[in-house]
C-alpha cells in the first residue's frame, strides 16, 4: 500500500491504495485535464495516513469533449512505423490528442470513435500487407495489437 499527496487548484488531497490503484487514479485525473502538482512522493503504508473528505472535481456528462480525428491514412502510417505494427488505443490517443480517453464517462464517445477507426485501419493494413492481427493483454490489462504476416508456402 502507498499514498499519494497532490494539489488541485490549491487544495491538497491524499489518496491511499496499491500501486495499480494509484496508477489508475492518476490516469483518471490526468485524462480529465486537471492541473495537478505533487506535494510528496509515494510512501509505505507504515506511515499514518490521514483521510480527506474534500471532493475532487469531475466533469459532468453534459460537458462535450469533441476532438478532430486524424485521417485513416495518417494513423496507418503511424502504426506501420512501429515494430510489428504493435499498438494499443491509449498509445494512439496520446500520440494524436496529447492525452488518453477512458472507455467510461464523458470520454466514452472519443474512445469508441478511436477504437472504430483503429479497427478500420487494422483491417486495411491486414488486406494490403497480407496478414492478420493478434491481440495480447499488455501492461495495465490493456489490449495490445500485433501484426502477424502471412507465411508463404
Amino acid at each position: 500500500m502507498a499514498k499519494l499527496r497532490f494539489k488541485i487548484q490549491g487544495v491538497e488531497f491524499e489518496y491511499v491504495g496499491d500501486d495499480y490503484e494509484i496508477e489508475r487514479f492518476i490516469h483518471r485525473l490526468l485524462t480529465r485535464g486537471l492541473p495537478m502538482s505533487p506535494t510528496q512522493t509515494l510512501l509505505p503504508e507504515s506511515k499514518s495516513v490521514p483521510t480527506t473528505t474534500q471532493p475532487v472535481y469531475i466533469p459532468s456528462s453534459d460537458e462535450q469533449i469533441d476532438l478532430e480525428t486524424p485521417p485513416d491514412s495518417e494513423i496507418a502510417d503511424y502504426i506501420m512505423s512501429k515494430q510489428n505494427y504493435a499498438h494499443e488505443i491509449f498509445e494512439v490517443q496520446d500520440h494524436y490528442f496529447g492525452k488518453t480517453f477512458p472507455s467510461r464517462g464523458n470520454t466514452r464517445r472519443i474512445y469508441q470513435r478511436t477504437a472504430e477507426q483503429l479497427r478500420r485501419v487494422r483491417q486495411k493494413i491486414a488486406e494490403t500487407q497480407n496478414g492478420t492481427w493478434k491481440s495480447i493483454l499488455g501492461a495495465g490489462r490493456r489490449k495490445r495489437w500485433k501484426f502477424i504476416p502471412a507465411t508463404e508456402g
